[in-house]
């Protein structure tokens, strides 16, 4: 018996060594396969910002923003620990709450790393484009932040972005980078469909994904 029990004991940390040995494989893999898109990567943000920004200062703002949030989202792949949605929002609205007014409000939901990865780089888009453009440009503009999970035969997952008290907001004639990056991000992440709504009295931003583990689960 007592051998046996050792046995089980061994065979229970080769079990463990090796689950350990795989998640470092498929983090390396990960790694590796992003370090080879990086710099196409990069020269495309570099490209896409420069035809949507030719003047010197605004395309130098514009881009470092972008590569502060690719690098911030780079680097959630090497955190062991996961972000809860309120303080991923919190975190990169931060700057903008000063001198605006900022709500965020919904259930405690803690995000899987690609769902945070994507969330990073699409609240770091929606508030640019308010800073440039929206509520976030001049005083008295507002951002509302709210979600909700519904747990019913279909289980999901809903978050509005709804601006107020900005420019008179017009429709743009195409779609930009920052729209193709929260489209795409949100979508391969966690089948995120996004929906932009240009009201004349402020952007409307609705996400919805069905509510899995890739998106994440709820604190108990």
């Amino acid at each position: 018996m007592r051998l046996a029990e050792e046995f089980a004991t061994l065979c229970a940390l080769a079990l463990t060594f090796r689950r350990t040995q795989l998640k470092h494989e498929l983090l390396v893999g990960e790694l590796q396969h992003r370090m080879r898109n990086m710099f196409s990567t990069i020269g495309a943000v570099v490209y896409s910002t420069l035809k949507a920004h030719p003047e010197p200062a605004i395309f130098r703002k514009v881009f470092d923003g972008r590569l502060l949030a690719f690098s911030r989202a780079h680097s959630l792949a090497l955190e062991t620990g996961t972000p809860d949605l309120r303080s991923l929002l919190v975190d990169t609205l931060a700057p903008y709450s000063i001198d605006h007014e900022v709500t965020i409000e919904g259930p405690q939901l803690i995000l899987s790393q690609e769902a945070a990865v994507a969330f990073s780089l699409a609240a770091h888009e929606l508030a640019t484009n308010a800073a440039k453009y929206g509520a976030l440009s001049r005083d008295g503009g507002c951002v509302r932040i709210s979600w909700m999970l519904a747990n019913d035969d279909a289980p999901s997952f809903e978050l509005n972005w709804n601006q107020t008290g900005g420019p008179e907001v017009q429709s743009p004639e195409r779609k930009g980078y920052g729209q193709k990056t929260l489209k795409r991000s949100l979508s391969a992440a966690f089948d995120g469909a996004i929906d932009l709504t240009y009201d004349p009295g402020g952007l409307m931003c609705r996400v919805k994904a069905p509510y899995t583990p890739r998106l994440g689960t709820r604190a108990m």
